[in-house]
């Protein structure tokens, strides 16, 4: 049997210790294309770790059905990601960032918040805390 892995998917300049990254660009473990981790075989991932990624991917079903595939079934998704009320200062400064400081054109964003709750429903909610200005979100596969 192969060993899961814990993946922290986009995570771009700051990858956290002790997880292989996905990621568009740079030098990550796994490319991701179209929400899609390039070249990780299904159910390999035993977490996974989306921190200020979600409302990066305007293909919210999508990047659902990706995290299905690849999180084992015993595995979790954790998502850190600006709370509601804090989600215009995030647009602010995404914008600053990627249009600005460090242009990067192919980064988007939502205008709109977008709860994860009401995205992931290949997943069940598990868990939820605010750690202010983000709300960590855990889900478990519905198997």
């Amino acid at each position: 049997m192969t060993k899961l892995i814990k993946l922290d998917y986009g995570s771009g300049y700051q990858p956290k210790p002790g997880f292989k990254t996905a990621d568009i660009a740079g030098r990550p473990d796994y490319y991701v294309k179209d929400c899609q981790v390039l070249d990780l075989p299904d159910k390999s991932c035993e977490l996974v770790r989306l921190k200020n990624v979600f409302h990066h991917v305007l293909d919210a079903e999508k990047l659902d059905q990706e995290m299905k595939r690849i999180i084992n079934k015993k595995g979790k998704l954790m998502i850190v990601e600006p709370a509601a009320e804090n989600y215009e200062s995030n647009k602010f400064w995404d914008r600053l960032w990627y249009r600005g400081i460090i242009p990067r054109p192919e980064i988007v964003w939502s205008e709109e918040y977008r709860n994860p709750e009401k995205y992931f429903t290949s997943f069940k909610l598990i868990n939820k805390k605010k750690n202010n200005p983000y709300e960590i979100l855990i889900f478990a596969p519905r198997y």
